[in-house]
C-alpha cells in the first residue's frame, strides 16, 4: 500500500467560534484551559491560519471527541443537541 494519510474528523477553533457566537480568542482561551486540565485527553493540533491582513494567527484543529467536550461545556441547549 502507498503513503495513506489519517483522515482526521473534527473541526477549527474558528469554526467552533462561528456556530457557537464566540469570539475566537475565547475559544482559544476555552482550549488552553482544556488542554491545561485533561491533558492527553483533549486531542488537537495546533495550526495556523492567515488573517485578512495577512497575519498568521494561532488556531487549534479539534479532533470530534474535543470539539464536543469543548462545545458542551458552553450551554445546555447545546449539550441537549448533541446527547
Amino acid at each position: 500500500m502507498g503513503n495513506l494519510e489519517k483522515i482526521q474528523i473534527g473541526m477549527t477553533s474558528k469554526e467552533v467560534a462561528e456556530i457557537t457566537g464566540k469570539d475566537h480568542s475565547n475559544v482559544l482561551r476555552d482550549c488552553r484551559s482544556l488542554i491545561e486540565e485533561v491533558g492527553d485527553g483533549f486531542k488537537f493540533e495546533s495550526v495556523t491560519y492567515k488573517a485578512g491582513n495577512g497575519e498568521e494567527r494561532p488556531m487549534y484543529f479539534l479532533e470530534k471527541e474535543s470539539v464536543q467536550l469543548l462545545i458542551t461545556g458552553y450551554s445546555a441547549v447545546i449539550r441537549l443537541k448533541v446527547i
